[in-house]
């Protein structure tokens, strides 16, 4: 063993993926930049999209539809 990870290290998973005796094993790398494999079950996927920048034209604006009213009798 080289390293050890934490609970909610962050990892990347890699392209690599086996299963042995039954364990489905995936290959990571560590922020350090270190390969490794570990059992798919303790991974949970995050998928992070890259945050929108603004470009300069206007955004519309939502507003509020004029509240329903009811007849009176």
């Amino acid at each position: 063993m080289i390293a050890q990870l934490r609970v909610g290290d962050l990892i990347t998973v890699r392209y690599g993926y086996e299963i042995v005796n039954g364990i489905a094993w995936v290959e990571v790398q560590d922020k350090e930049g270190r390969l490794g494999w570990i059992p798919e079950i303790y991974t949970l996927v995050v998928t992070l999209t890259p945050t929108p920048t603004h470009t300069g034209a206007p955004v519309p604006a939502l507003t509020a539809a004029p509240a329903a009213t009811s007849p009176s009798p």
